[in-house]
């Protein structure tokens, strides 16, 4: 994601610290002089015949119901469509602008940061490879997401891991998932009404039996 340039900038900034100090120091040993990292950008990686997609996100404003200055809240949110806004986000690189006009690489452009081309470019290239995140009223993201992030260790903490270590570990993911949705089925009578509509409808149940689960 573009914002990733927030920390790029910073190494960046301290890299060429380091280099410049280095040169000073020793001026006749330029070949050893700390690099700086140059930065380049690809499109999200997909199998061979499947979709490609970027994950989605967006921060989102409203005025509430019962706000006490909901014309103050207006012009806040007035603010955030502006131009102005907008070129802050741009300047600072804090991914993208609501309003698609200021989502150009001119406006990207930071004068004082160079070499950061190729990464805007795929930010706009992206977009329309752009998903959110499917949310279920079942289990919480935070939830998921701590399951999902046990099974992204297994896989990144073993270069040979194998397809039947690999199964095994998506299994207890899977396990884990259907223990949660289970729980909060059985808390919840609503979920639990909702739940049997949609398998009334065809979609596949959980694999654990309801009886069995406590509360």
């Amino acid at each position: 994601a573009r914002y990733s340039l927030i920390q790029f900038r910073r190494l960046i900034r301290a890299q060429k610290k380091a280099r410049d100090k280095f040169l000073k120091e020793n001026p006749d040993r330029k070949s050893e002089a700390p690099e700086v990292t140059k930065l380049g950008a690809c499109l999200i990686p997909r199998f061979k015949g499947k979709k490609r997609y970027t994950r989605f996100g967006a921060r989102c404003s409203g005025v509430n119901i019962d706000a006490t200055n909901p014309r103050g809240a207006l012009n806040f949110m007035q603010y955030l469509a502006s131009r102005q806004y907008g070129d802050l986000i741009n300047q600072g690189a804090d991914s993208k602008p609501g309003p698609a006009k200021y989502c150009t690489l001119e406006m990207m452009k930071n004068p004082l940061y160079k070499g950061e081309e190729d990464i805007d470019k795929m930010t706009l290239a992206s977009v329309p490879f752009g998903r959110s995140i499917p949310r279920s009223p079942f289990i919480e993201v935070t939830k998921l997401n701590k399951i999902l992030k046990k099974v992204e260790q297994t896989i990144t903490g073993k270069e040979d891991l194998s397809r039947e270590e690999l199964a095994v570990a998506l299994k207890r993911a899977a396990m884990q998932t259907d223990e949660v949705i289970a729980r909060n089925i059985k808390r919840n009578p609503h979920l639990y009404k909702f739940y049997n509509k949609l398998l009334e409808k065809g979609a596949q149940p959980i694999k654990i039996n309801l009886d069995e689960v406590a509360k």
